[in-house]
């Protein structure tokens, strides 16, 4: 599920501004300026779901809530491209970005909740490779499903051929960006909805060597 998520963060952090300078007709600094609603959606409620685990038994259900709500978010965007005004497509950026937020820190803690202490290193650890990974790999279908959708050409770059395509196939291209964003979010809905949730434990408790009182120290005898 996190793989998923992170995914699909990175892959729109990539393709929705070229989205909004070719689609929407924005400038490349109105781009850029443009992710900042789901960029700062992400980390604010990713810092508010972790904080509430603590107080929620089924937290769970938090996340699934919240991907559910991205899902349904990216589905205005593949079905209208180009037809919706910048500050309503900003605005559902917002809420995915609010949805994607509430699984990294479930995924996390989940993750480091199933393993022992002594093995909470590995498994973040392997957690972070693969992550990195699959999103590598989507970032590579988001860009083959740009270059297939405009006809790609051998030895042209994604920028190049958005700037010389019409504006009909920008939206065809882009409407299938956000339908294979919204697919593996399913994906990572399906590997969520699977997961055990367990009890979290609590810090762990401090060694005895930590707890015991310390002897007095004895005085030097003088000479």
């Amino acid at each position: 599920a996190g793989a998923c998520n992170m995914g699909t963060l990175v892959g729109m952090t990539i393709f929705v501004p070229l989205y909004f300078e070719t689609v929407l007709h924005l400038s490349a600094s109105q781009s850029g300026l443009a992710l900042i609603p789901l960029m700062a959606a992400t980390v604010t409620f990713s810092t508010i779901t972790g904080r509430m685990m603590t107080h929620v038994v089924h937290y769970k259900r938090v996340s699934l809530i919240g991907l559910m709500i991205s899902i349904l978010s990216l589905a205005p965007l593949a079905i209208w491209p180009d037809s919706m005004p910048t500050i309503l497509v900003l605005l559902l950026l917002l809420v995915i970005g609010a949805g994607l937020g509430t699984v990294f820190p479930i995924s996390t803690v989940c993750m480091q909740n199933a393993v022992s202490r002594s093995q909470m290193g590995i498994a973040t650890g392997a957690a972070n490779f693969f992550r990195a990974l699959f999103s590598a790999l989507v970032v590579a279908v988001l860009g083959a499903i740009v270059l297939g959708g405009l006809g790609g050409v051998t030895g042209m770059s994604v920028e190049m051929l958005a700037r010389t395509a019409s504006a009909p196939e920008l939206a065809y291209a882009f409407r299938f960006v956000f339908l294979a964003c919204a697919l593996v979010l399913s994906f990572g809905m399906a590997f969520l909805i699977s997961m055990e949730e367990r009890p979290l434990r609590g810090p762990s408790a401090p060694s005895r060597a930590a707890t015991a009182p310390t002897a007095p120290a004895t005085p030097i005898p003088a000479e």
